[in-house]
């Protein structure tokens, strides 16, 4: 596969995506140096879906996501005092019957600071058919 050959002249590389399954189990089929960095974009945005399945009020969704972005994104603190104020978020997001949010950020958390963890990595921001594309050529 070529992409694989190209991805092999890299120390590290982290792919940014939305979290996509397929996306995530092909890029790590072709490679074991992929790195995985869930688009923060898309982690926000899709609380909007997870929230609304768990039957938060339209009014609500704006300030729990902003509650759970300043958390995840805007504090100064370090990573063991992020993971504690956001386990402390998803305990109470469960006790008011958000389950779908919960595992929906469960599941971004996993990729979430992988930047953050790699700084030194170069990075490559595939979309979903841009990779799926190069794969099937070869």
């Amino acid at each position: 596969m070529r992409i694989a050959g190209s991805l092999e002249k890299f120390k590290k590389v982290i792919l940014a995506c939305d979290g996509d399954k397929t996306i995530i189990n092909v890029a790590k089929s072709v490679s074991t140096k992929v790195k995985i960095q869930a688009d923060i974009w898309h982690v926000f945005h899709q609380m909007k879906y997870t929230l609304w399945k768990d039957g938060i009020a339209k009014e609500l969704r704006s300030d729990i996501i902003g509650a759970i972005y300043k958390i995840m994104m805007l504090a100064k603190t370090t990573k063991k005092e992020r993971t504690l104020a956001l386990q402390i978020a998803l305990e109470d997001l469960l006790k008011n019957g958000c389950q779908s949010t919960v595992s929906h950020l469960n599941s971004a958390i996993k990729h979430f600071y992988t930047y953050e963890e790699e700084k030194n990595s170069n990075i490559i921001l595939l979309k979903r058919n841009v990779l799926c594309g190069l794969l099937i050529k070869e």
